[in-house]
């Protein structure tokens, strides 16, 4: 029986093996992104702390980012305003940005259709300067426990059942097999924006990504509606808590 989990920082979703006689639970959020992971008073933590990890994080926008670092972004953040922006009148409502950084822990890179608070909130954790030490804090692994040359598992065509992942592999009990991070995180409720500006968004939210991306996104399932980048969002997206707030996560690997 298959579990999926998500867990701490940016919702990494992790696929584990549990006992057949056991029932599946649903997928568990750990919201942990607003904890204090870069203690200096824990001696197990990191020595160092990156430069943006040493001061509060700015709200950054299109219109900060003109005068502001916009670290640890790789491009200044694309904006919409909220429907009912008018500069006579006031409004609850924020922003919504794609705000992208072009490799995430030396890995593929991730762009966040947001609010510049949740983007704020979630910044000076993208790059996690011990890796291993945030492991041992959580209790949580944040790697596959088999090399990427030996993968148990493949996905084939299940008669009547759409496409299955197989083990072709002994996998121990309680095994992590499979851990991803996002390609694109999209906050779930919408209705405070005009839906057609979000095109704006979605746009450059896949071009700003690397190549190798942007390919492995033009590959997913569609159902042949509406704008691409879209469709393939509507497809395959896993629901994920970002610091308390909702979003769509997009899983390459593991929404095959």
């Amino acid at each position: 029986m298959v579990v999926l989990i998500s867990i701490g920082l940016l919702a990494v979703i992790v696929l584990v093996i549990i006992s057949p006689t056991v029932d599946a639970e649903s997928p568990n959020i750990y919201n942990g992104l607003d904890g204090d992971f870069f203690s200096t008073n824990s001696p197990t933590g990191p020595l160092k702390l990156l430069s943006h990890q040493t001061a509060c994080p700015l709200i950054i926008d299109d219109d900060s980012a003109e005068y502001l670092d916009w670290t640890p972004w790789s491009y200044p953040p694309i904006c919409i305003p909220p429907k009912n922006d008018d500069p006579n009148t006031t409004t609850d409502a924020s922003k919504l940005c794609v705000f992208t950084i072009s490799s995430l822990r030396g890995g593929p890179g991730m762009s966040l259709i947001t609010t510049p608070d949740v983007a704020s909130n979630i910044a000076g954790t993208l790059q996690d300067p011990d890796i291993a030490w945030l492991e041992r804090e959580r209790g949580i692994p944040l790697a596959s426990s088999f090399p990427t040359s030996q993968i148990p598992y493949e996905a084939k065509d299940i008669p009547g059942k759409g496409v299955g992942v197989i083990a072709n592999a002994p996998i121990a009990k309680g095994q992590i097999v499979m851990v991803e991070l996002p390609i694109i995180l999209q906050i779930a409720e919408l209705d405070a924006w005009n839906i057609l500006g979000m095109f704006e968004l979605l746009q450059p939210a896949a071009t700003r990504l690397p190549k190798r991306d942007q390919q492995r996104l033009l590959q997913m399932a569609r159902q042949g509606k509406g704008y691409i980048v879209d469709d393939i969002i509507n497809t395959n997206t896993f629901q994920v808590t970002v610091s308390g707030v909702l979003h769509s996560g997009l899983y390459p690997e593991i929404a095959v």
